[in-house]
């Protein structure tokens, strides 16, 4: 029972946190259309989340994929 409370605090946190999410092109810092790993973790999104979000394994985030990343919190 310990080790649940913490782990249900984090998760809300991470609900809030992602409640506000960033427009993708914010996040998009160079505009090229995909966000990279640095971009994500600069906007909160652990390599956890990124890596289960990156579908297609190319470690980027294209729209599509961070839309569903994002919709997890919804």
């Amino acid at each position: 029972m310990s080790r649940v409370i913490p782990a249900l605090l984090l998760s809300l946190i991470a609900v809030t946190a992602f409640a506000a999410a960033p427009a993708f092109d914010k996040i998009d810092v160079n505009k090229d259309g995909a966000l990279s790993a640095s971009e994500a973790a600069a906007a909160g999104i652990s390599k956890k989340m990124f890596a289960g979000a990156d579908l297609d394994h190319n470690q980027k985030l294209n729209m599509d994929e961070y839309k569903a990343l994002m919709a997890q919190f919804k």
